[in-house]
C-alpha cells in the first residue's frame, strides 16, 4: 500500500501576500499542507501537479520548495500553463528533466508527465514524451501504472476549460487503450473534482489549493467551494482508493 497526496495550482507569487480572486495563495497552501499534516501522517509522497507559480519568479518556486520540503515527504512537480519548466528544474526537485519522471515503488510505477506548451494555456504532450511513455510501459507491464500530468484529457462539460485540455488526447486515450495496468490518469487545471471512468480507465481530476471553478459553465465561474487537495491510495493488487479533502 502506498500512501499519496496531490496537490495542484498552487499559484503562489514572490510576495508572501500575492491573491488571486481575493485569496491569498501563499495562506491557502500553508492551511492545506497543515491540514494534510494533521490528517494524513504517513505520506509515502506528493504529486505536486502544475500551476505551482502564477508570476513565475525564483522567489515564488523557492517559497514553494521552503513550504513542501518542511513536510519531510518525498515530492514530485510538475509544471502547468502558468509555470517556467526551466526555472522550477533549477529551483525544485524531482521536476521532469526530459518531459518525463519515472517513480517505482513497490509494484507500482508513478510516471508524471509534461503537458505544457510555453505560450498556451492548453497542453500537449510531445512526440518524444509519448515514445518514452510507451517504452516505459513496454518494459513495466508487470505493475500498476498511475500516470500524472496538469492538464485534463477527457471532457469535464465545462465549455471553455474542455477547450483548454490536452489537445492530442485521443492520441493520448489510444495509446493507453493497449495497456490494461494503467489503473488511473492524475490532472490539475481543472480547479475542480473530476472521478469518472472513461474506455475503461479512471480519470481523476483535483481541486485546487486555493480557489475553485464552478463545474458545468459556459464560462470561468468562481465557487464558493474552499482550498483542497487529493488522498490517493495505491493498493497492492492495484485498487485506486481515493477522496478529496477541502480546507475551510
Amino acid at each position: 500500500m502506498i500512501q499519496v497526496a496531490q496537490l495542484t495550482d498552487t499559484h503562489l507569487f514572490a510576495e508572501p501576500d500575492g491573491a488571486l480572486y481575493g485569496i491569498n495563495t501563499r495562506a491557502s497552501l500553508q492551511a492545506v499542507l497543515s491540514h494534510m499534516q494533521a490528517n494524513l501522517p504517513a505520506l509515502d509522497m506528493l504529486l505536486v501537479t502544475g500551476d505551482l507559480v502564477h508570476d513565475e519568479t525564483e522567489l515564488g518556486y523557492s517559497a514553494l520548495r521552503k513550504l513542501i520540503d518542511s513536510l519531510g515527504v518525498p515530492a514530485y512537480y510538475l509544471p502547468g500553463n502558468h509555470d517556467d519548466p526551466a526555472m522550477m528544474q533549477a529551483i525544485l526537485p524531482n521536476t521532469p528533466q526530459q518531459g518525463i519522471t519515472l517513480v517505482e515503488r513497490g509494484n507500482w510505477l508513478v510516471a508524471l508527465l509534461d503537458s505544457s506548451v510555453h505560450g498556451r494555456v492548453d497542453g500537449e504532450l510531445a512526440d518524444d514524451i509519448m515514445e518514452k511513455l510507451t517504452a516505459c510501459l513496454n518494459d513495466n507491464h508487470r505493475k500498476h501504472v498511475l500516470i500524472a500530468l496538469h492538464h485534463h484529457v477527457i471532457d469535464i462539460h465545462s465549455a471553455w476549460l474542455d477547450a483548454l485540455k490536452l489537445r492530442n488526447s485521443a492520441q493520448f486515450l489510444e495509446l493507453l487503450k493497449d495497456y490494461p495496468n494503467v489503473k488511473a490518469v492524475l490532472n490539475g487545471h481543472i480547479h475542480q473534482e473530476l472521478d469518472q471512468h472513461s474506455n475503461g480507465m479512471r480519470f481523476l481530476g483535483t481541486p485546487a489549493t486555493c480557489f475553485q471553478f464552478k463545474a458545468r459553465q459556459l464560462t470561468a465561474r468562481i465557487d464558493n467551494l474552499p482550498a483542497g487537495y487529493r488522498h490517493i491510495v495505491l493498493q497492492d493488487d492495484g485498487g485506486v482508493d481515493t477522496r478529496v479533502c477541502y480546507v475551510g
